[in-house]
């Protein structure tokens, strides 16, 4: 038989859809030279001539073929039927794109500009997309995400704070005479401590206002100021909504992975679990150089007297104390907040732009 070709006489088996109707009846159809004779299941014959037929489905992969018969009836045939009913009745766009699709040199074309589409919606319209999202998100919502990530990590990451009532309290002072600097809508800031020997001195920001702290920082720290420091930059990370962010970018990759591989429901709940986890929320360097930033801001706006670049010298002296490389492997605090060797004076710029002199 040749290719694209239904013999006279050969039947076609699919299925019948009366005109205006959704409901399918198994027939299978057979062309002759002059006619299209359709066979019903239950009995029943109904033919018309070749003429009638207003257009024919091209082979499109695992698309059924679909045989438009005049009046608005349809006849819908396996992907694999070899049709031809004369020229001028195959449907043109999906003919076109089924000789696009044989083609190797314009697969090849077109799967490299769909990795260019996938790389600019990446690098510049998902960062756009993650923000208006994080923006619109109501604080109930951010609220139930604090909630659940904290459950999580404290039951995988973290165990009860070793700090005394008096500790707890001092800090809690601390952090309220920074919070009232910051503008985070709706959302209540909310410091809480923990201790984790396995992720050592660090801090996180939750999407809904709550900032956690490690005993293992506070024990590094050596004043006041660099604990602020470290507050004011972890209060600078909620009100930027900079982890909703995050995790609006997590999903939205994996949505683009899962469209492409054909599976987005499951790796979206995957990928989401992890991001909740606060272990996959690495800030990007454009969230720490603006969290660092406005930590200056909300250091002066809280009291004079105060150094801005406290939190630096903290960061500095955890990477000295690490061992020769652990900086490079990003472990501890540096496993959410990337380094920057020019962090410092970036910092120290933006202090003396607005009036610190130390």
């Amino acid at each position: 038989m040749t290719e694209g070709v239904v013999e006279e006489g050969e039947p076609v088996s699919g299925r019948y859809f009366e005109p205006g109707s959704a409901r399918a009846f198994p027939a299978t159809m057979t062309i002759s030279k002059d006619f299209a004779t359709i066979r019903f299941e239950r009995d029943g014959v109904a033919k018309c001539s070749v003429r009638e037929i207003r257009g024919v489905g091209a082979r499109l992969g695992s698309v059924p073929r679909r045989i438009e018969l005049e009046g608005g009836a349809l006849f819908e045939a396996p992907a694999d039927a070899e049709i031809t009913v004369g020229p001028g009745r195959a449907s043109p766009m999906l003919a076109r794109v089924f000789r696009l699709e044989s083609s190797w040199r314009t697969v090849a074309i077109l799967v490299v500009a769909t990795s260019v589409l996938v790389a600019v919606i990446f690098r510049y319209g998902m960062p756009v997309m993650a923000n208006v999202a994080a923006r619109v998100t109501p604080a109930p919502i951010s609220a139930i995400m604090d909630a659940g990530t904290l459950e999580t990590v404290d039951r995988t990451l973290f165990s009860a704070t070793e700090l005394s009532a008096a500790e707890q309290r001092d800090l809690t002072e601390r952090f309220t005479t920074l919070a009232p600097h910051a503008d985070t809508g709706s959302r209540d800031l909310v410091l809480l401590f923990r201790s984790s020997p396995l992720i050592g001195a660090n801090a996180f920001a939750l999407p809904g206002g709550t900032v956690i702290m490690t005993d293992e920082l506070i024990a590094v720290a050596r004043d006041d100021d660099e604990i602020d420091g470290v507050l004011a930059h972890e209060i600078a990370h909620v009100e930027a909504r900079h982890t909703l962010q995050t995790i609006y970018r997590a999903a939205g990759l994996a949505i683009m992975v899962g469209v492409i591989a054909g599976d987005s429901g499951q790796m979206v709940d995957t990928l989401l679990s992890q991001a909740a986890a606060l272990q996959q929320l690495s800030y990007s360097r454009a969230f720490e150089i603006e969290a660092d930033l406005r930590s200056v801001e909300l250091m002066l706006a809280a009291g004079e007297g105060r150094n801005p670049l406290a939190f630096i010298d903290l960061l500095d002296r955890l990477v000295e104390e690490m061992a020769p490389g652990a900086s490079e492997q990003e472990e501890g605090f540096f496993s959410t907040h990337p380094g920057n060797p020019n962090r410092r004076e970036t910092v120290l710029q933006h202090a003396r732009s607005l009036g610190w002199d130390g």
